[in-house]
Formats: C-alpha cells, structure tokens, sequence
C-alpha cells in the first residue's frame, strides 16, 4: 500500500467530529494495515502527507500514531520520522512470557468461580475463530481466552493482559496467515473449553501453557527466518 492508498483508506472511515472519534478510527485503520501486511515493516508514516490528503490536522493523526507506538506497532525516531516497526524475535517471546505468567494464574483463579455464561462466550469465539477472516482472528483470540478468565475477577491483571494481547496482535495475524491456515490452534482453545467444563483445573493449565509455549515458539522461528533472508537479499 503507497501513501496515496493509505491516505484514501483513511480519508474513507475518518469521521468528521471530534478529534478523540478521528483519532481512535485512525489507529484501528492503521493497526489492522499493518496487521495485514498492507504496511510493510519499514515503512514511512509520513505525517504531513497524510493529514494533508485525509484533510485533517496532524493532532488526531499524532494520537493514533502514539498509540501505535506503545503497542508496538511503529517507531518513531528523530532522524527517520515514524516507520513500521519490523517483527522482532526477542519482542515475540517476552509477550508470550508475560502472557504465559498471566494467563495461567487468571485461568487457575477463574477456574472454581466459573460460570456457564463464560463458557458459551469461550464456545461461541471458538466458533467464530472457524470461519472469521484472517484479520479479525487476534480480536477473537481476545475474547476466547478473556471470557475464561473473567471470572477471576482481576480487573486490573485482565487490563495489562489485554495491552500484551495489542501487542501480539500483529504475531497472531502473522502465525495464522503464514503458519496456521488450517487454524489448527483452534483445536488447543476446544481441549481447553474442554477441560474448563469439566472444572479440571491442572489438565486446562497444562493445555494452556503447551498452547502459548508452542504457539510463541514458532512465531519466534519464523520471525527469526524472515530477518535472515531480509539480510541475504540482494
């Protein structure tokens, strides 16, 4: 996607009230872009230019672009502006490190308060997952393992989880597209519900933790590839 591609995309879904409306719009616009491989990691988000073409002041466009950054989507630096951060194999396994930490302890505390409410949510996520457009996936990865969790009730371990999972967003997108087609990954969020069910906390733990390790393995390897054969080009 070239600047002018990027500049109607945006032009398109910006609404024309207030600023916070045009910068939330903006962000999601440009995280699921760059999500998608639309902007590739590298690239230059140049802020003059877009604004400009879109029609808007640099201050919602900036917001967005802030955002963007803690979530690890893009970098900003004096000397070459705003780019599209590259997938980097030491980010990937610190997120599936802190997600592993979190999530079996959210898991292993909602297990006993548990309700059928949050196991028909899980269920209907798993369902979505089968059919949904490749994109949509890390938002309904999201709400699979949220609805298990939420009945740990720990707002505040459920709020940092849900940054990490901004962050994975893009390596979620990336081992779907690249690496699970078949979405076989689905098949580990059945043996959970599963488990979860059946109220066998050990035996949902263990399934969980072989599904992040497995999962931030190989996101880690293919990462790890593709900064290799990007250095060996020509």
């Amino acid at each position: 996607m070239d600047e002018q591609s990027l500049a109607d995309l945006l032009a398109a879904a910006v609404p024309g009230d207030a600023a916070a409306s045009k910068a939330e719009t903006i962000t999601g616009l440009l995280r699921d872009a760059i999500v998608r491989g639309d902007l590739p990691p590298g690239m230059a988000l140049r802020q003059d230019r877009i604004a400009q073409a879109i029609g808007i002041s640099k201050i919602p466009l900036r917001e967005a672009l802030a955002r963007l950054e803690t979530e690890g989507f893009v970098l900003s630096s004096p000397g070459r502006g705003v780019v599209v951060a590259e997938v980097r194999p030491e980010q990937v396994q610190e997120i599936f490190q802190l997600r592993h930490m979190l999530e079996e302890e959210l898991l292993a505390a909602a297990m006993p308060r548990m309700t059928p409410e949050a196991l028909d949510l899980a269920e209907a996520a798993i369902r979505e997952f089968d059919i949904a457009p490749t994109v949509e996936l890390g938002r309904i990865n999201w709400r699979f393992h949220s609805a298990l969790y939420a009945p740990s009730g720990r707002a505040l371990s459920l709020e940092i989880l849900r940054s990490l999972y901004l962050h994975a967003e893009r390596y979620v997108q990336l081992h779907m597209s690249a690496m699970d087609q078949d979405r076989t990954s689905n098949e580990d969020h059945r043996r959970l519900l599963a488990a979860c069910r059946a109220g066998r906390s050990g035996e949902a733990c263990g399934i969980l933790r072989d599904h992040l390790g497995s999962i931030g393995r190989t996101i880690c390897d293919y990462a790890a590839a593709q900064i290799e054969k990007n250095r060996s080009a020509p």
